[in-house]
């Protein structure tokens, strides 16, 4: 996101070849879930802003609101060509369209523990503090919330931090079934009860993102804590031992069947350029402005120093309201 402070307007002559223009006070690349919720904050202050999208309009059809056509055929995933670590080709799981990646996602809006934004230590390695605490974004949490209508089962999580405004949340309890023999998948998902296992994935220098000398996209990735994530599935399957319900049913799965989510799930794409206190270490300062730049934010999830290990979705709406508001300030 750019913004022009108000001593650089200037005025374009009009003329035969240059037709007169109004510039925008602020550009904003990208129209999701960063981007968009920047967007709708900056919106109220009459500021003239310009949205770049490289998507086109999702085409209202009935195949958006299948599971079959959207996860499993991929119809509505980008085209583009990626390559990995070895140079090998790959489809990304990436969605472009106006609205960004969440035109196309789960709505899982999960606010990260307290602990995701301190050190942890792993058995793999450590995933940095954040320079911001739970605390500080808890409001932003909370603004986030009500504007995109977040409903759940707020309190039931012991790891869950502090709400300052705690509202009414409804949840489904899923009812607990044993697996038949001999069952088709589609049988198998009438009566199942469904356990997604997840665990941080390490921010280490030697995953990253680069490009060729043609504007190739080349992601160098290697999963990080495998140990962790083995630990977290030998406890549910105990969990699950207690009901009987371990031996025999409990079914690995890789994304939707026959989606893979190794290096072309990158749905939830986070850091490269993360935010901090030091110019050494960080692209972004607190406020997500660029260290050496004074009108370059960026409000995507590029700027986590870590992931967490739920889905990112909530805290970068969250963070483009607080910069937004931050922002507010500077162009008033």
């Amino acid at each position: 996101m750019m913004w022009r402070p108000s001593s650089a307007h200037t005025l374009t002559p009009v003329t035969a070849e240059r037709p007169r223009t109004i510039p925008p006070d602020v550009i904003i690349i990208g129209s999701g879930a960063g981007g968009g919720t920047l967007a709708h904050t900056l919106a109220p202050s009459g500021k003239r802003i310009l949205l770049l999208e490289r998507g086109d309009f999702l085409p209202r059809e009935l195949d958006n609101w299948e599971p079959k056509p959207v996860f499993v055929d991929g119809k509505y995933i980008s085209a583009d060509t990626w390559y990995d670590r070895d140079g090998k080709a790959f489809q990304p799981q990436v969605h472009y369209f106006v609205g960004g990646a969440t035109k196309l996602y789960g709505a899982a809006l999960y606010r990260l523990r307290p602990g995701d934004l301190g050190e942890l230590k792993h058995a793999s390695g450590i995933s940095p503090a954040w320079p911001l605490s739970y605390e500080d974004f808890e409001p932003w949490y909370t603004a986030a919330e009500r504007l995109y209508q977040v409903h759940g089962n707020a309190g039931e999580d012991p790891t869950e931090g502090r709400r300052s405004a705690p509202e009414a949340m409804r949840g489904e309890q899923p009812e607990k079934t044993m697996f038949a023999p001999n069952w088709s998948l589609a049988d198998v998902a009438g009566h199942a009860v469904d356990f997604w296992l997840t665990a941080e994935d390490l921010p280490v220098a030697e995953n990253r993102v680069t490009t060729g000398k043609d504007g190739s996209v080349h992601l160098t990735y290697s999963s990080t804590n495998d140990e962790e994530a083995g630990r977290l599935y030998g406890e549910l399957k105990k969990i699950l031992n207690h009901t009987g319900m371990a031996a025999h049913h409990v079914l690995r799965k890789n994304f939707y069947m026959n989606m893979s989510i190794p290096v072309a799930g990158c749905a939830h794409q986070a850091g490269t350029c993360r935010f901090g206190t030091d110019p050494a270490t960080s692209v972004l300062d607190v406020t997500c402005k660029a260290h050496e730049l004074d009108n370059l934010y960026v409000v995507d999830t590029s700027f986590f120093p870590s992931i967490g290990a739920v889905n990112p979705a909530l805290t970068a709406m969250a963070n483009a309201i607080r910069v937004g508001e931050h922002l507010l300030g500077r162009m008033a």
